[in-house]
């Protein structure tokens, strides 16, 4: 009795690592990939926030208003890096030069304008090619002052994260 209980258990067992061992896998036996948020469906229209946190740091925080999953209303609560406040450019405490200063936050800024009023699918642009938002998109006559010297890709990576987690979170 004793064997036999052993050699079902161990069936089991072996079923259970085959289960296991195809979780992750699309039925192609290609790895499944992950969905991203923007990409799960429909979302509520309302209000949204979400943060950028790195180390413990906000630095950055969006709040924005979807509507048939289009962005509208896109602010900043937080913008924030190094010591440096970008949304108060003119603050003493700042550590880099209030030019700098300001032209990062013009950025910043343009990067949420080009955002205005665009479906939550096109926001991986930002991270994939920022330099594509950077461009003159589909004709629409914005040019923007990125260059690759100040990171556009972090700066669309964390506006992206920022955006992702508020969609996470749901409406405010």
């Amino acid at each position: 009795m004793k064997g036999k209980l052993l050699l079902i258990v161990l069936f089991a067992l072996i079923l259970a690592a085959i289960s296991l061992s195809s979780l992750g896998c699309a039925p192609s036996g290609e790895p499944a990939q992950g969905i991203l948020s923007e990409e799960r469906g429909q979302y509520p229209d309302g209000r949204y926030r979400g943060t950028f946190v790195d180390r413990g740091i906000q630095q950055v925080g969006i709040q924005f208003f979807l509507e048939d999953n289009q962005l509208y209303d896109l602010t900043f609560r937080v913008k924030s890096f190094g010591g440096n406040d970008f949304l108060d450019p003119d603050n003493p405490d700042n550590e880099w030069a209030q030019e700098d200063v300001e032209n990062l936050a013009q950025q910043y800024g343009q990067l949420l304008d080009w955002l205005e009023g665009r479906n939550i699918q096109e926001i991986g642009v930002l991270v994939d090619s920022p330099e594509n938002a950077a461009e003159d998109v589909e004709g629409s006559g914005e040019v923007f002052d990125i260059d690759t010297w100040t990171a556009a890709t972090m700066r669309g990576t964390k506006i992206t994260s920022a955006i992702r987690d508020g969609l996470n979170r749901g409406p405010y």
